[in-house]
């Protein structure tokens, strides 16, 4: 929990910072209800300035401790056509996944030997959505981890081929990509 003297530091530590955006467009960027351009503008900022991502931190809604975790299982919409072409005709391939209103897009560039790179963005309503936890697994091995830029951009590497369980949490809402398989028969 916050203290009264965190609060106030922060507060002042503020008022010495002019380039700051206002806690208006702050809270709307936490919210994802600034328009694409100003999004994008305060996300850059939060990026660089270690006030407001400890404001943004605070800030991020939380879900109540008695509320029940909505979980989706997200399902794959058509391969979209290459995002980038590569030498010997190896395309960078997008899978879209889509379960309610958030949708995670996966890119897995050719793999550079046996291990491969996962680099993906969450969104909602064509916004990134900042902050998201993202989990892979591959069978029993263990979890790794990330968690989502203020853009909704996120990255895994030093991938081996196999079957993956991917895990997107933001709030209240558990998305799962059931199966991602990472081979070279792709």
């Amino acid at each position: 929990m916050i203290t009264q003297r965190k609060i106030e530091q922060i507060a002042i530590a503020s008022l010495d910072d002019e380039l700051c955006p206002s806690s208006e467009d702050l809270a709307s960027f936490i919210l994802g209800d600034l328009d694409g351009p100003a999004q994008l503008r305060v996300a850059a900022h939060v990026r660089g300035c270690p006030l407001c991502q400890q404001l943004a931190a605070i800030c991020a809604p939380q879900p109540a401790p008695d509320s029940a975790l909505r979980h989706l299982v997200a399902s794959l919409t058509a391969p979209i056509a290459a995002v980038g072409l590569r030498g010997d005709d190896e395309r960078d391939t997008l899978r879209r996944y889509v379960a309610a209103d958030i949708t995670v897009e996966l890119t897995v560039p050719p793999p550079d030997g046996d291990s491969w790179q996962l680099v993906g963005q969450v969104l909602r309503s064509g916004m990134g959505l900042p902050f998201s936890a993202v989990q892979i697994q591959a069978g029993r091995r263990r979890p790794r981890t990330s968690r989502c830029d203020a853009d909704g951009f996120f990255s895994f590497t030093g991938l081996r081929a196999g079957a993956y369980r991917v895990v997107v949490e933001h709030g209240q809402v558990r998305v799962e990509i059931t199966s991602l398989i990472l081979s070279h028969d792709d």
